[in-house]
């Protein structure tokens, strides 16, 4: 059904687009990535950044977690 609506609505077609579905389905993503060559990370997270994240971060999830559990 959603398939038919993007098309009604002249969204690109694709055997797996679907708006509402971000990512292509589990079998597809499954090939794309077991395609590709494994690489080093270009980004890289040691002890002191993640340190500076958590003192960044830290209150934001203190907030996020008080929210949800009076959130009931």
């Amino acid at each position: 059904m959603r398939g038919r609506r993007n098309a009604a609505r002249g969204g690109p077609k694709s055997r797996w687009y679907d708006a509402g579905r971000p990512h292509p389905p589990a079998g597809l993503r499954h090939r794309m990535l077991t395609a590709r060559t494994p690489q080093e990370p270009t980004v890289t997270l040691d002890d002191g950044r993640m340190e500076r994240l958590d003192a960044e971060l830290g209150r934001h999830f203190d907030r996020t977690a008080r929210t949800v559990a009076w959130s009931g």
